[in-house]
């Protein structure tokens, strides 16, 4: 509810800088075209039955301008300059619900951006910077636990990963280098413990295998080779005994 009534706020201050008269005008000189075809002053545009007010300035949107759903609550809030966007964007449901706020410069994502579950509950937060995600993103589950954290450098899936179950627990570390797989990937069990651990290099599995136990015993070890089998695989019981051993040459037992 505090979101809800803070969206408004925030719907009224752009409404306050040049919208709010729009409708109080509405009837007298809007939609003006000047004498070279331009479109001046305030305009009022409807499109699948919503209805979007704001200024234009030489035939470019400028300033706040607002667009409304059907049932007249506002849709977005938006600020332009020169005809791009510029500054924070709102977005709000039909039923007044805050959808998402983001930040644009020069007509582009740029900055901090945030989705929510009716009005209240983050649900992704993601970093921009000239419209490419650049930094954190985070998901979160409906009950505000983490989903998943990543980095983004100027759009590609960077550095270090992480997974997590409804409970909190991390599920999978990813490591990315310009969005392939590249150095140690883990899974893990729901209580948190190591499942599994394996090295790529440019997206291929490459180098030692290992799977555990709950109880982080080894239950199987191993070697890929350019994303193949390759050497001894071994597998064990709980007690560490090996059961099984096998040969592999280009992923083929020998």
């Amino acid at each position: 509810m505090k979101t809800f009534f803070s969206v408004l706020a925030i719907a009224l201050f752009f409404m306050s800088t040049g919208v709010a008269q729009v409708e109080v005008t509405a009837k007298a000189d809007t939609n003006y075209t000047d004498e070279n075809g331009k479109k001046q002053g305030v305009w009022v545009e409807e499109k699948q039955r919503a209805k979007s007010y704001g200024v234009y300035v030489d035939d470019n949107k400028d300033g706040s301008w607002t667009t409304y759903h059907p049932n007249n609550i506002i849709h977005f809030a938006k600020t332009y300059k020169d005809g791009k966007l510029e500054g924070i964007v709102i977005e709000i449901d039909k039923k007044g619900y805050l959808i998402s706020e983001s930040n644009y410069k020069d007509d582009m994502l740029h900055g901090r951006k945030k989705a929510y579950e009716r009005g209240s509950r983050v649900i992704l937060e993601e970093n921009y910077k000239n419209g490419k995600l650049d930094g954190l993103r985070r998901a979160f589950y409906s009950s505000g636990k983490p989903q998943e954290e990543s980095f983004y450098i100027d759009g590609v899936k960077s550095g270090h990963s992480k997974w997590f179950n409804q409970a909190g627990k991390v599920i999978a570390e990813y490591t990315y280098f310009n969005g392939k797989f590249d150095g140690v990937q883990k899974t893990f069990y729901e209580d948190g413990s190591l499942l599994s651990e394996e090295y790529y290099k440019d997206n291929v599995r490459e180098g030692e295998y290992f799977e555990y136990f709950q109880d982080g015993n080894v239950k199987m070890s191993g070697f890929f080779k350019k994303n193949l089998k390759d050497g001894i695989w071994k597998e064990f019981d709980e007690e560490g005994n090996i059961v099984s051993e096998k040969k592999y040459k280009k992923g083929e037992e020998k």
